[in-house]
C-alpha cells in the first residue's frame, strides 16, 4: 500500500510538474508574438514617418531653390557678382520668374517704349508696354566709327543706357538693370566681349556680350536657352524695369550693336 500510495503521488507531481511547464511555454509563447507584434508596429509607424519627413522637405527645397553663383561662358568673359565668369551675371536670374512673369502680365514696371528718350526723364514717365526686344529701341543707330570722345551712361532709375558723343546724346536704349539694387554704380571702361554664352546649370545664356573691364558685369542681350538666337520670351518681355542678376539687359539689336562698335576703353557711368 505504501509503494503504490508513493508512485501514485509522484506520477500526479510529474503531472503538474509537465502542465506548469506547458503553461509557462504557452506564456512565453504569447509574450514574445506580442513583442514581436509591437516591434513591427513601432518599425512600420517610423518609416512612415520617415517618408513624410523626406517628403515634407522636397517640398521645401523646390519651392526655395535659386540659381547657383557661378556660370561658365564658351567666350571666356566674365559675368555675374563675386568673380564669377561672364555666365554669371548675363545668364542671369529666375529664381523669381514667378512673380515676374505675373508683373509683367499685369503690366507692372516701366517697360518703357520705342524711339529716343532722355534718361534724365524718360522712363519714369513711360507705360508699360510690350517691348519689340529683338530691334532697335533707340530709333536709328548711328556709325559710332564717324563719332569721337565716345561714353556710355546707364540710368537705373529711368532703365535707359545712353550713348554720348562729346558729351551730346547721341542714341538711347531701352535696359533691364539689376533687381534689388544688384547693379554696381559708379564709373568703369569698356573692356572684353564675346558672341554668346550658355550655363547648362541654370538652362540661360545671352548674345553680344560686352563686359566692364576689371569687374563681372556686362551688357548683353535678352537671356537665351542654350543655342545663339534661341531667346527666352518670358525674361525678353521683362526688358524695361528692374530684371537682372546685375548686368545691363539690351534688346536683341541695341546689344549687337554695342558689341560690334563700342570701342575698347569707352567710360561707362552707372547711377
Amino acid at each position: 500500500m505504501s509503494t503504490e500510495g508513493h508512485s501514485g503521488s509522484d506520477m500526479q507531481l510529474v503531472y503538474r510538474r509537465r502542465r506548469i511547464t506547458v503553461l509557462v511555454a504557452a506564456i512565453v509563447a504569447v509574450v514574445l508574438s506580442v513583442t514581436m507584434l509591437c516591434v513591427q508596429t513601432v518599425t512600420a509607424l517610423d518609416a512612415i514617418a520617415r517618408l513624410q519627413g523626406r517628403s515634407g522637405e522636397g517640398s521645401q527645397s523646390a519651392s526655395s531653390a535659386s540659381f547657383p553663383a557661378s556660370r561658365t561662358s564658351r567666350s571666356g568673359g566674365a559675368d555675374g557678382t563675386g568673380g564669377a565668369s561672364p555666365s554669371r551675371r548675363a545668364s542671369d536670374d529666375s529664381d523669381r520668374q514667378a512673380a515676374d512673369k505675373k508683373a509683367a502680365q499685369d503690366g507692372s514696371g516701366d517697360a518703357g517704349g520705342q524711339g529716343s528718350a532722355d534718361p534724365g526723364n524718360g522712363g519714369q514717365n513711360a507705360q508699360a508696354a510690350a517691348v519689340d526686344w529683338r530691334s532697335p529701341s533707340g530709333g536709328t543707330q548711328p556709325d559710332l566709327s564717324t563719332l569721337d570722345d565716345l561714353s556710355v551712361t546707364v540710368s537705373i532709375a529711368d532703365q535707359r543706357v545712353a550713348v554720348l558723343s562729346g558729351g551730346r546724346t547721341v542714341y538711347t536704349m531701352i535696359a533691364s538693370t539689376g533687381m534689388d539694387g544688384t547693379t554696381p554704380t559708379g564709373d568703369f571702361v569698356i573692356g572684353a566681349r564675346g558672341d554668346h554664352f550658355y550655363n547648362p546649370t541654370e538652362g540661360m545664356g545671352a548674345d553680344y556680350w560686352v563686359a566692364f573691364l576689371g569687374t563681372t558685369y556686362l551688357f548683353h542681350s535678352v537671356p537665351t536657352y542654350e543655342n545663339m538666337g534661341d531667346y527666352i520670351e518670358k525674361e525678353a518681355l521683362k526688358l524695361g524695369r528692374p530684371a537682372s542678376h546685375g548686368c545691363v539687359r539690351l534688346t536683341v539689336a541695341d546689344a549687337q550693336w554695342l558689341y560690334g562698335q563700342l570701342p575698347e576703353g569707352t567710360p561707362v557711368h552707372i547711377g
